[in-house]
Parts: structure tokens; C-alpha cells; sequence
């Protein structure tokens, strides 16, 4: 894709969006209530309103006065600012913003501060109506708030330095202590007045391009596939079941019935494999032997299988070893349908070791897969066989299993394209 970095993004005002994460989760669900809304108008813009709390489900008294705090679900990583509007009714509606457990409590003479607490479940001993003043951050010797009006805010954070600038006015600059976690969000005391914000938006310092993949936080490092120069595989085989005779001299029917397992089909090959409560398959091999390093890839299309409970349906990249303990070795795309769980769609890995008192069964590498259309390959390099798939047409294979193998030839019949029903 073509992944488009915003210079500003516009919060949701729907608490519901997932964006919004209540801190007194609790305390906000009493009775099947919420007292974080979203207000949509049809004349007017969209509000996030934080309600006030009736007589009946307000906490202790004892305990001060009751705290609300709604917060954005990602913190201010970057130097940025966050604008607002809220709606300023004295001692009846008001929006203080909050950086972690520090919120900004706008009163006309000035902006005080207020440290959130864990509420009823807090062990701290401070009140929950806790409010103390920091004469060095005043940077105004009062807050210009307008009555029955939309005031509007302005958070700008630059270092650990916050400013906090209400109807163009810079009201309170302060640094912030190093253990404040930059999360942000909005704060009243749901007890006393009620919040009404609108129009928030969030413009930050971040990358204006997305760094490569390999410097992504969720990128993965997979163990290095071997490379080979190109002197190494000097001889290739191509076989087109599109363009080319099939059954003919360069691929064999193993298992399975010309006709009624197999069809030409305008762009390739249909298989088609139907079982009972025995393993059914049916199998095609190029006619060579693989001796040394190989890459080899095979592509589908169409995959569908419908497995009765505890079976599956499975195409598979297989490399069978007439040697002692008769290693049988593939790649798989299987439809499996467990007994106790439902249908799963998986990549997986498998290795088969037969021995005269019985088989050997290893399976590996399981990863949930969807794809209907892709490739499955295998490399050996030395005695190391890697395990490979790739979704649709696309060159980006997965490592999905590495195991250590034989390195004897790959023998005639050897190399296997496999359908399977159990």
C-alpha cells in the first residue's frame, strides 16, 4: 500500500470509538449507566459530554469529591499540541485537561493543580479533593474564561515543558515530572458540574514517513535464508501444468486418476481429491532427481477443501527419502477440522520418519493462514532444509519451520505435489 502520515489527527467525540479509555471504569457503569456520552445534534458539531453524577451514585463523601477522567488511548509521545473547545458554565459545566495523574483545574483567579487518585481503591491518603497552587508556573493572574460561552483551549507540550494557553492566553508553563507517563485525557468532578467538549484536535512532531520495515516496532526478525550466487544453482527446471503435456514425459501421476483427479484447465492444472475416513490423495512428480542445494517453489490457486470433523484437506510441497528411517518432509496448506474446535485454515511444516516398529510423526511451524491462492517452497542449503510459504502472487515468502535433514539426493519420484483428504 501507499501508507499516508498525518500532520494532525481529530479524535473521535464518541467515548464508544475505542479511542477513549474510562479511569474509573467502575464507578462509570453503575446501574447499566455511563456517564461519558457522545451528544450528536443535527444543527450543531458532535460533543463528548461527561455527565454529572446524580445524588444516588455519588462515591463516599468521606472521601472528597468524585473524580472522573477520561483518557485518549495514546499518550503524547512526541512534542505536539492539543486543542479543544469546551463549554464554560460556572460551577455547572467545565473540561480540565490532564497529562497522566496531573490535571490542569482552570479557576477564574488562576489554574491550580490536581493529583488523580485511584479513587475508592486509592492507598495513597490523599483526598480526592486535592488542590494545590505552583506560584512559579502562573503565567497569568487569571484564567479568561467566558460564561455561557465555547472557550477554547490550547496543551502544548515542547521537552518536559507544558504550557497552557486558554482563549489566547498563556495561563499556567510548568515542566513535568519525570515519572508522568504523557497519557492525556479530560477531567471534572463528575459530583460538582458536568463536561461538554468538542472540535479536539491533535497535531504532533511524528515521523512524516514510516521507517523501513525492518525498523518498525512490530517488526519480527526471521533467522537469514541462505543466499546462493548464482553459480551455485546453475541448472533450473520449469514446468508450466498451464502450457505443458500433462501427464507426459517430465511429470508423472503417482496417485490418482487422469480425468477424474485431474483436469486441464485454461490456466493450469485442477486437482481434485476425494476421501473417506481413510488418507486419499493424489500426487504428481516431476521426473528428476535434486542432488546438493535446491530452491524449490510450487504455486497454487483455488485451494478449497471440505474435511469431515477431525480431518483435513491439504495441498503439500513434499521431498520423500528412500533412505533409512525413510524421512518424508513438506510444506503444507491445510483446511483442518478438529475435533474439539472449529474449522481452522493453517500453513504448517510436517516431517514423516518410518520405522519397521511403527511412524514417526513431527508437525511444526503451524501459522493461521487464509489465503486461497500462493506458493510453497522449500530450500536446502548443506543439511538444512528451510520451510517457506508466500500469500497470492506475491514474491514475500514467510519462513514458517527450519530443520536439519538429510542431505542425500532428493531421488526419482522423490519430489512430490501432493493433494490429501483424511
Amino acid at each position: 500500500g501507499d501508507p499516508v502520515v498525518p500532520r494532525e489527527i481529530r479524535p473521535s467525540s464518541n467515548p464508544e470509538s475505542g479511542q477513549w479509555l474510562s479511569y474509573y471504569e467502575d464507578a462509570e457503569r453503575q446501574d447499566g449507566r455511563r456517564f461519558w456520552a457522545q451528544e450528536v445534534r443535527p444543527d450543531a458539531v458532535p460533543q463528548l459530554v461527561g455527565l454529572q453524577r446524580p445524588t444516588e451514585f455519588r462515591a463516599d463523601s468521606s472521601l472528597g469529591w468524585q473524580e472522573s477522567l477520561l483518557r485518549y488511548h495514546r499518550p503524547m509521545l512526541e512534542d505536539g499540541t492539543i486543542e479543544y473547545e469546551f463549554y464554560y458554565e460556572p460551577e455547572k459545566c467545565i473540561a480540565h485537561p490532564a497529562l497522566d495523574r496531573l490535571a490542569f483545574i482552570l479557576q477564574p483567579d488562576g489554574v491550580r493543580y490536581h493529583w488523580i487518585t485511584d479513587g475508592p481503591h486509592d492507598r495513597s491518603g490523599i483526598p480526592t479533593d486535592n488542590l494545590f497552587s505552583e506560584p512559579g508556573t502562573q503565567r497569568s493572574n487569571i484564567v479568561p474564561l467566558r460564561p455561557g460561552q465555547w472557550n477554547h483551549l490550547q496543551l502544548k507540550l515542547r521537552g518536559d515543558e507544558v504550557s497552557l494557553t486558554v482563549n489566547d492566553q498563556l495561563v499556567s508553563q510548568r515542566f513535568l515530572e519525570s515519572t508522568n507517563q504523557r497519557t492525556w485525557g479530560l477531567f471534572h468532578f463528575s459530583d460538582r458540574t458536568m463536561l461538554r467538549v468538542r472540535n479536539i484536535v491533535w497535531r504532533g512532531d511524528w515521523p512524516d514517513r514510516l521507517p523501513p520495515l525492518s525498523a518498525q516496532e512490530l517488526f519480527e526478525a526471521e533467522p537469514g535464508l541462505p543466499e546462493f550466487r548464482d553459480q551455485e544453482l546453475a541448472q533450473s527446471f520449469e514446468y508450466d501444468l498451464a502450457a505443458q503435456e500433462f501427464p507426459g514425459q517430465q511429470v508423472a501421476v503417482l496417485r490418482g486418476a487422469i480425468g477424474e483427479d485431474f483436469a486441464r484447465i485454461n490456466d493450469g492444472l485442477r486437482v481434485t481429491c476425494r476421501g473417506n475416513r481413510d488418507f486419499q490423495e493424489s500426487t504428481i512428480s516431476p521426473m528428476l532427481t535434486v542432488d546438493g542445494d535446491f530452491e524449490i517453489t510450487a504455486s497454487y490457486s483455488d485451494f478449497l477443501a471440505d474435511p469431515v470433523t477431525s480431518g483435513h484437506g491439504t495441498i503439500g510441497l513434499v521431498l520423500k527419502f528412500f533412505n533409512q528411517p525413510g524421512d518424508e518432509i513438506g510444506v503444507m496448506r491445510r483446511h483442518l477440522h478438529r475435533a474439539a474446535r472449529s474449522r481452522e485454515q493453517v500453513a504448517d511444516c510436517s516431517h514423516y520418519q518410518h520405522f519397521d516398529a511403527g511412524e514417526r510423526e513431527m508437525l511444526f511451524g503451524e501459522t493461521p493462514a487464509e489465503e486461497t491462492d500462493g506458493a510453497l517452497r522449500l530450500i536446502r542449503k548443506g543439511d538444512v532444509l528451510y520451510f517457506l510459504t508466500a500469500e497470492g502472487d506475491s514474491d514475500w515468502f514467510r519462513l514458517r519451520g527450519m530443520r536439519t535433514v538429510t542431505a542425500d539426493p532428493v531421488p526419482l519420484h522423490g519430489l512430490r505435489l501432493m493433494t490429501q483428504v483424511h
